[in-house]
């Protein structure tokens, strides 16, 4: 897992950067399925699936609308998420 500040306050600071990729992917790409997400990131849909579901935990919503809204309602940029 990757390690985190303990100052940031940023929901997506506990993501780890595949993760953060993922969501990268759903901004560049909207509307996008499982299934497309996971040929562009070259994955399995399985496995978008699971990063999906542990993104919402680590943020604390149920779906992917109430994940972005919390993202960009709170900054995120992925400029800033680029290494």
């Amino acid at each position: 897992m990757v390690s985190m500040p303990t100052q940031c306050s940023n929901p997506w600071c506990r993501l780890t950067p595949r993760q953060l990729e993922l969501l990268e992917c759903v901004i560049a790409c909207p509307g996008a399925t499982n299934r497309e997400l996971a040929q562009q990131m070259s994955v399995s849909e399985r496995t978008v699936k699971k990063h999906f579901y542990d993104i919402y935990r680590a943020m604390g919503v149920l779906n992917r609308s109430e994940c972005l809204t919390r993202l960009f309602r709170e900054g995120f940029d992925t400029a800033q998420t680029s290494g």
